[in-house]
């Protein structure tokens, strides 16, 4: 196995779980509240986290076009700041039953 067919396999895909449709409210950098259809949750979310669903609604992502998309509604001189926050986004979004991960 090459080197980047390891990588490959190590990549993570995330999506929405369970597959449904959101509903979003809120002000672009103040965050946002998601209603999720399917269990009729309603969730305040941050920005980068609303990136995010939005991102995953359009189909399946990798956490490196997670990052290009987020970063794409940061200024330049502050997107050093995004990957921390897309990681914590990630991580309260699974723990809240909003999306999952696996290997691609």
């Amino acid at each position: 196995m090459t080197g980047a067919s390891t990588a490959e396999a190590k990549t993570e895909v995330w999506s929405i779980d369970p597959p449904q449709a959101l509903s979003f409210a809120g002000s672009e950098w103040e965050g946002a509240v998601v209603f999720a259809h399917g269990s009729g949750d309603t969730h305040q979310v941050s920005h980068v986290a609303a990136v995010v669903l939005e991102c995953l609604v359009a189909g399946p992502a990798s956490e490196h076009e997670l990052l290009t998309q987020v970063e794409a509604h940061f200024p330049i001189d502050e997107r050093a700041e995004v990957p921390p926050l897309l990681t914590d986004s990630l991580r309260e979004l699974q723990r809240i039953g909003l999306v999952r991960h696996r290997n691609a």
